[in-house]
């Protein structure tokens, strides 16, 4: 028997000892399987282990093999040796993050090819640039579509999607979003080139 052993086994003997003339009423009997036995509380498994409660002040532990667990759980009117419930901390929640949904989008007319909703490389910042709705710029006729839209919100100056686009295309309602290095806004867009009109209202 191990060092560990004869400590558990040294300890209990001596606690039965000294319980033999004074155990309490209400307590179990822990069986050994060297024959002698302890009077406990309350008893349980943990780590490996047996735990026993003999009073308010003293606890001892033993190895499995050096108890007669059988006999120790039937005296007791136990199944198996109930184990000590941990408390467990409650993960702490991380906030949560909102995230900006992506605008809606409609398709394009009838005959028409909807553009690739993503900054093209001849539009960068030094290419493109937004254009106030106040701008004194001269608005060429078809940026209208011959009167079919009006209220103009936007005017989004686009160099390098003439290649994509040619001089001229009505494309219609799009839910806006990141364009040409800026965010465009909802509407109905017209290119004329070089710039995008975008118009709130449609006959």
């Amino acid at each position: 028997m191990g060092g560990t052993m004869k400590k558990f086994v040294n300890v209990s003997l001596l606690i039965f000892a000294l319980l033999l003339s004074a155990g309490p009423a209400t307590a179990k009997t822990f069986y050994l399987r060297d024959g002698s036995t302890i009077e406990y509380t309350r008893v349980w498994k943990q780590g490996g282990l047996i735990y026993l409660l003999v009073n308010r002040d003293t606890l001892v532990a033993f190895l499995p093999e050096e108890v007669d667990q059988r006999r120790t759980l039937r005296a007791a009117g136990m199944k198996k040796f109930p184990r000590l419930a941990v408390k467990k901390k409650k993960p702490v929640a991380a906030p949560a993050r909102r995230v900006k949904a992506a605008p809606a989008t409609e398709p394009a007319e009838a005959g028409e090819k909807a553009p690739i909703f993503k900054d093209s490389r001849e539009n960068t910042p030094e290419t493109s640039a937004y254009i106030p709705v106040t701008s004194d710029r001269s608005m060429p006729s078809e940026a209208t579509v011959n009167g079919k839209y009006s209220d103009l919100v936007q005017v989004m100056h686009c160099p390098g999607d003439r290649g994509s686009y040619g001089e001229f295309r009505d494309y219609g309602w799009w839910g806006g979003g990141p364009w040409c290095g800026q965010s465009g806004k909802a509407g109905y867009w017209v290119w004329v080139a070089p710039d995008w009109y975008v118009w709130a209202g449609r006959k």
